[in-house]
């Protein structure tokens, strides 16, 4: 088995405590979420099927496709914050943080 290991990188964050050195990770990771057309837009510009998507951050095919469904009304269901930051960390678009091979 090839087994890869990777490690969480994330920009420096603001901080009045200069000896916090280490971001916080649940305010630094979650990103709030898209429209459901741009979460679609988004996993197809990055060539992904709905069942890669979903591996990708934890959640099951039929949740990831209610994220890319818009109701008549304009409802549906939107991602957390904190899963919408995990795609975009797979997808390396992640605006303060990167996985890095290490």
């Amino acid at each position: 088995m090839n087994h890869r290991e990777f490690s969480l990188q994330m920009s420096p964050v603001a901080s009045t405590d200069e000896s916090e050195l280490l971001p916080d990770l649940l305010h630094d990771i979650p990103v709030e979420p898209p429209s459901s057309e741009h979460i679609r837009n988004m996993r197809m510009a990055y060539e992904l099927n709905q069942t890669q998507a979903a591996a990708a951050v934890g959640v099951t095919v039929q949740t990831w496709a209610a994220y890319e469904t818009t109701a008549a009304d304009g409802s549906g269901c939107q991602p957390s914050s904190a899963i919408w930051g995990l795609f975009l960390l797979a997808i390396g678009q992640h605006p303060r943080g990167r996985f890095v091979k290490g």
